[in-house]
């Protein structure tokens, strides 16, 4: 699957964000993502990764594992979103029902939250093809 990234073009419109403790804050958004036949895995989530001190611990998977899902929605800050999605791998085996020349599609949703910028929370969706060898 090719290399996949967003981007949030309101979130810079008003004041960083700073936390009680003085650092600054990126705005969440939510990514889910979708396919059908196969499955999705996001090895460099810290739970997927056998080194306790390595992976992105500032990602939560809301929903499935981030490990051979179907469906999994992630929460976390927009440039560890993008870390999570470069690392995003898709298998798609015999038992899940797939064959050389299966069609499948990944779906995408990325959601601002609305955290800033206007508009409220404003969503993307992508759809990436893959054809099954």
């Amino acid at each position: 699957i090719p290399t996949v990234s967003v981007t949030d073009l309101d979130h810079l419109e008003y004041a960083p964000v700073m936390s009680s403790f003085g650092y600054l804050v990126s705005p969440p958004m939510t990514l889910t993502t979708r396919v059908v036949g196969g499955r999705l895995s996001f090895p460099v989530l810290s739970y997927n990764n056998p080194d306790p001190t390595m992976g992105l611990r500032s990602v939560t998977v809301t929903t499935g594992l981030g490990k051979l899902d179907r469906l999994t929605v992630l929460r976390g800050p927009l440039d560890a979103m993008n870390v999570a999605l470069a690392s995003m791998t898709y298998v798609c085996r015999s038992q899940d029902g797939c064959v050389s020349g299966y069609n499948d599609t990944i779906t995408i949703i990325a959601n601002d939250e609305g955290f800033s910028g206007k508009g409220g929370p404003l969503t993307q969706t992508m759809l990436i093809r893959v054809a099954v060898k």
